[in-house]
C-alpha cells in the first residue's frame, strides 16, 4: 500500500469522529488524488462541496480532478462555474484552456491562455501552452514569439527549450537543435525528451548506433515511455536487428496500444522477416488508429505487393499519395508497380528488388534524398513534421492543471 493511501485511511478514521470537518475533507480528497484513487477523491471533494458550496478554489481542484480522469465535459462545466464566481482568476482561465486544449478545441484554448496571460503576464507555463496552441493552429510566428518571451523570462525552462529545439530541427537547423538539446541535458541530465531529440538528430545523420546509445539512456530513466521504445525500434530497424526492433515496438504498444507509429514499425519488422500476415495485421491496425497516416498506407501497399496483390497495392499507394503527393516510399512503390505491370514477376522478388536497388527506409523517407543538403530536402521536412508533431502535441503529458492558490 502506498504512503498516500495509508495516510488517507488514517484521515478517514479522524473524519469518522468529525464528519463535517472541511479541512479533513479537503485533505482526504487531495491525498486520494495524489494516490491515483480518483473515485475516492471525487467522493470527498463532493462531500466538501456540500459543506462549502461552489467555492472557486474547490471547483478548480474538482475540475482538475475531472481533467485527470478524462471527463472533459465535467471539467469544463465545473471550471466555467468557478469562473463565474471569480472571473479574474488566471489559474482558472488557464485550467479551462488546458481542458479545451486536451479535448482538441485548440482555438478556444488559445483565447483562454491569452486571457490568463493578461492577468499574469510573467507566468512561463501560460506562455508555453499558448506557444503550443499557436503552433497547432499554424500560427508559427506567434508561437515563436511566445517561446521567445517564455525564454526571456526563464532561460532554462526545460520544455520551452525542447520546443524551441524541435522547431530548429523542423526547419533544418540540425546543429542549433543539437546544441540546444545538449544545453538542456547539461542542466537536466535525465530529460527523456532531450535524449529522444538527440537520438532523432543522430538518426538523421545516419548514426543509428549513436541514436541507440541516447535511447538506452532515456530507457534507463523511463522504461515505459512509448516514444522512446518507438525510436529504439526505428534505430534497431536501421541496424537490421529485426527481432530486437520488434520487441521494442511491442513494448511501446504495451504502454500505448493506440500508438500508430509503433504499429507501423511492427509492420515493417514483420515485413522484413517475410511474415506477411503479421505485417498486414499491424498496418491495418495502424490505419484503424490513424486512417490519414500515409506511412501506414504505403507499408500496407508494400505488404500487398509481396503478396502479389498488385491491384490492391495500387489502391493503397493511391491512398498514400492522396494524403501526401510527395511521399517517397509510396512513389517508389508506384514506380515499381508501373514498371512491372503485367509482368509475372513474383511480388516478393519485386519487394527484394526495391530493398536492394534503393537506399530504402520504412519511415516514409528516402535515405538518398535525406543525405542531400538537409534544408533543401522536402522529404526531410515532411518526416520531421510527423515525428515532431507526435512528440510536441502530447498535450496531457506536457504539464498539469495548476491549483488555485
Amino acid at each position: 500500500m502506498s504512503v498516500e493511501l495509508e495516510r488517507a485511511q488514517r484521515l478517514e478514521r479522524f473524519l469518522a469522529q468529525d464528519p463535517t470537518n472541511t479541512t479533513l475533507l479537503r485533505d482526504l480528497a487531495t491525498t486520494y488524488q495524489a494516490a491515483g484513487a480518483y473515485e475516492q477523491a471525487r467522493h470527498f471533494f463532493e462531500k466538501l462541496r456540500a459543506q462549502v458550496g461552489n467555492e472557486p478554489t474547490l471547483l478548480n481542484a474538482l475540475g482538475s480532478l475531472y481533467l485527470t480522469m478524462g471527463e472533459h465535459e465535467a471539467a469544463i462545466e465545473t471550471l466555467t462555474l468557478a469562473l463565474q464566481s471569480d472571473p479574474e482568476a488566471a489559474p482558472l482561465l488557464f485550467n479551462l484552456g488546458y481542458t479545451e486544449f486536451s479535448r482538441g478545441h485548440t482555438d478556444a484554448a488559445r483565447h483562454l491562455f491569452e486571457q490568463a496571460l493578461e492577468k499574469d503576464p510573467q507566468n512561463t507555463e501560460y506562455h508555453y501552452f499558448l506557444a503550443l496552441a499557436y503552433d497547432e493552429l499554424g500560427e508559427h510566428q506567434a508561437s515563436e514569439q511566445s517561446l521567445e518571451t517564455l525564454l526571456s523570462l526563464e532561460a532554462g525552462h526545460l520544455r520551452g527549450n525542447l520546443f524551441y529545439a524541435l522547431n530548429e530541427l523542423q526547419t533544418g537547423q540540425l546543429e542549433q537543435a543539437r546544441r540546444r538539446a545538449e544545453q538542456v541535458l547539461q542542466q537536466h541530465p535525465k530529460a527523456v525528451e532531450a535524449l529522444q531529440l538527440k537520438a532523432e538528430i543522430a538518426l538523421l545523420d545516419f548514426e543509428a548506433q549513436k541514436a541507440l546509445a541516447y535511447l538506452r539512456q532515456a530507457e534507463s530513466v523511463d522504461p515505459d515511455n512509448a516514444q522512446t521504445q518507438i525510436l529504439l525500434g526505428q534505430s534497431l530497424l536501421v541496424l537490421q536487428r529485426l527481432k530486437q526492433a520488434r520487441r521494442a515496438f511491442e513494448q511501446a504498444l504495451s504502454t500505448d496500444e493506440k500508438a500508430s507509429q509503433a504499429l507501423i514499425g511492427l509492420g515493417w519488422s514483420a515485413l522484413f522477416q517475410e511474415e506477411l500476415p503479421s505485417a498486414r495485421q499491424a498496418f491495418e491496425r495502424a490505419l484503424t488508429q490513424s486512417p490519414e497516416e500515409a506511412d501506414a498506407h504505403s507499408g500496407l501497399a508494400m505488404t500487398l505487393l509481396a503478396e502479389e496483390k498488385f491491384a490492391e497495392a495500387e489502391q493503397r499507394v493511391a491512398s498514400a499519395l492522396k494524403l501526401d503527393p510527395t511521399h517517397p516510399t509510396a512513389l517508389l512503390i508506384q514506380g515499381a508497380l508501373a514498371e512491372k505491370k503485367g509482368d509475372p514477376t513474383r511480388g516478393r522478388a519485386l519487394v527484394q528488388t526495391l530493398f536492394q536497388e534503393h537506399r530504402f527506409s520504412p519511415f516514409g523517407w528516402n535515405m538518398k534524398e535525406m543525405s542531400d543538403k538537409f534544408e533543401h530536402s522536402k522529404s526531410g521536412q515532411q518526416v520531421l513534421n510527423k515525428y515532431r508533431r507526435y512528440m510536441r502535441m502530447k498535450k496531457t503529458s506536457q504539464g498539469h492543471p495548476k491549483p488555485l492558490g
